[in-house]
């Protein structure tokens, strides 16, 4: 069974606001509906190849979607659990269930890659409630995304609201080491090319990159350091200096800021706030439950 699962398109990604921080930010989830997630496996596997099956394992709502593999001649399944929607409980964990088990076969699982959005809200969109906090009838929209199809992760992303304001913009490519190095190569070799005369001037330029790259890969150094630098101040001021090593862990996977390569470095030091305000903002959440 050789089937490529698309990308999700700006139409099939909606978003929610989750919560309001105190200096009245909205952090923006994206998300599915169970809808995309049957439309796609009608596209890739036809309506006839796939089936889905619930079922209550330990009082949990697990979602069973099976695809015939006509090579195996075998049903191939995949499962997830679901949880409860604060409206309808059963229906939305039913639903939360099947997306989730869409989102093992490939199905929107470019939306975990998502940074942190935090769109500043307007004070006409706030509301005050009753218990002290405050809550936002705002509604956002996708207008437009793209991907870097290697990585299948976002290279740009825009947020607008009901009146077609842009409210939010990603704009910070994904590139592989691969690919920047070949970038760089084949700008090296433009520049070679276009000015090589001889085979002594020629010589004289291959040196000259070569002492470019040794120029650029100590400058990475530097920057990097200085972008650790950064993050260690940022997570200081707001008091998360302790958050820090379990933060990086969950969003790069090492589990020291040292192991941080340079682009890493870089785009944790270019989104630290977004960072840092999530993992505070998710520590409050599970206070308030424990409460």
């Amino acid at each position: 069974m050789d089937k490529k699962i698309p990308l999700l398109t700006a139409n099939d990604i909606e978003c929610r606001i989750q919560m309001i921080t105190k200096n009245n930010k909205a952090l923006v989830l994206l998300y599915k509906n169970a809808r995309v997630d049957m439309r796609i496996l009608d596209e890739v596997f036809g309506p006839m190849n796939w089936q889905r099956e619930h079922q209550v394992v330990n009082n949990n709502l697990f979602c069973t979607i099976a695809v015939w593999d006509e090579s195996k001649k075998a049903w191939i399944s995949k499962q997830d659990v679901g949880v409860p929607s604060q409206t309808e409980a059963e229906k939305g964990q039913a639903s939360d269930a099947f997306k989730r088990a869409g989102t093992c076969w490939g199905i929107g699982r470019e939306l975990y890659d998502v940074p942190p959005i935090f769109i500043l809200l307007d004070k006409k969109e706030i509301v005050p409630r009753s218990n002290g906090k405050t809550t936002s009838y705002a509604k956002f929209y996708v207008k437009s995304i793209q991907y870097d199809e290697t990585l299948r992760k976002f290279t740009k992303l825009s947020i607008v609201d009901s009146k077609g304001n842009s409210r939010y913009s990603l704009q910070s490519p994904v590139k592989s080491a691969v690919t920047a190095s070949k970038q760089n190569d084949d700008k090296s070799i433009g520049k070679e090319n276009k000015t090589q005369s001889s085979g002594a001037q020629a010589e004289k330029q291959t040196n000259g990159v070569t002492s470019n790259v040794a120029n650029n890969a100590a400058n990475d150094i530097k920057m990097r350091n200085h972008y650790l630098i950064e993050i260690v101040k940022a997570a200081n001021i707001k008091e998360m200096a302790n958050r820090l090593p379990s933060i990086i862990q969950e969003e790069y996977g090492v589990n020291s800021i040292n192991k941080l390569t340079f682009e890493q470095a870089k785009e944790m030091y270019e989104n630290i706030d977004f960072i840092l305000d999530t993992a505070m903002a998710e520590a409050e959440d599970k206070e308030a439950v424990n409460r």
